[in-house]
């Protein structure tokens, strides 16, 4: 419990790589050349490994969505009539290009919707991160002090060492790893339910996993691998359940043998549930974080 605390801790106080890096107020203008190239593309320049190339592109676009529907839903008048925006061409003695104040506002407004939009998802991704990673650690000391009891009990691997208390891995200490595992399995379910909501909350208005890019296929695999390890976190407490409760299957009148062998089985296909879903747990964190 207290190294998933400290995991935290840790996970909490290390920034996340997403950055918006604040921008001079020429750049929130779009005048002169910029203009002349595409009047209503903002550079906002959101580059990250999370984000990748293709991600900060299509924000880009996904800025200037409202300001362009603005200009489709009215018609702009004839050059040079009243109102019309001046002409941008090379030495125009017009001066620098300019936008219509409404247009302008806008571009303002719609800019501040996506910067809205990106601080709280950074927000919300770095919790799910700092969550995961606890979860991560509490899961790592669940299947420490698991191991030790698959050693120590029948599984179809073998007797298990504790045939004679002599020889338990453990020794005296060994009567306690089923009350340690059960705590940090407990533990490891709140974090990870934590993490899990967080993420599935988390505003995506990019789409980030469609498309060809690399980045889009890393972020589709870390998504199967999340279905992998969902399912194992669900299917562990029952198993564990099970486990230790025989009688909630084979009944009051089962006999010792039918019980021995039942906990077997049901031990030995927690153990490989665990070790499969922590694989996975650990595969998908790797690739976000690297």
């Amino acid at each position: 419990m207290f190294a998933a605390g400290a995991t935290l801790l840790i996970a909490l106080t290390t920034p996340l790589d997403l950055r918006a890096p604040d921008l001079p107020h020429q750049a929130l203008v779009p005048t002169g050349e910029a203009l002349a190239q595409s009047p209503w593309a903002l550079n906002v320049n959101l580059r990250s490994r999370l984000l990748g190339e293709s991600g900060a592109l299509r924000r880009d676009r996904w800025l200037a969505q409202a300001a362009t529907q603005v200009r489709t839903d009215a018609t702009p008048p004839p050059a040079g009539a009243p109102g019309a925006a001046p002409s941008c061409d090379e030495g125009s003695a017009e001066g620098p290009c300019t936008v219509d104040r409404t247009d302008y506002n806008d571009l303002r407004a719609s800019e501040a919707t996506a910067r809205y939009t990106l601080r709280r998802r950074r927000a919300s991704l770095t919790t799910h991160r700092a969550f995961a990673l606890a979860a991560w650690g509490s899961f790592l000391v669940t299947e420490v002090f698991g191991t030790l009891q698959a050693l120590n009990q029948p599984t179809w691997f073998g007797d298990g060492a504790c045939r004679t208390m002599s020889g338990c891995v453990g020794g005296d200490f060994a009567s306690h790893f089923t009350d340690l595992h059960a705590v940090f399995a407990f533990t490891t379910v709140g974090l990870y339910t934590t993490a899990g909501v967080i993420a599935v909350t988390t505003a995506d208005p990019d789409r980030e996993s469609e498309g060809p890019s690399t980045h889009a296929s890393t972020l589709r695999l870390h998504k199967i691998l999340a279905w992998v390890h969902a399912g194992g976190m669900i299917a562990l407490p029952i198993l564990g359940l099970l486990t230790t409760r025989p009688t909630l299957i084979l009944g009051d009148n089962a006999t010792s043998d039918e019980i021995q062998s039942y906990t077997r089985t049901m031990r030995s296909l927690h153990m490989m549930v665990g070790y499969t879903t922590f694989a996975a747990f650990t595969f998908a964190g790797a690739l976000e974080i690297f």
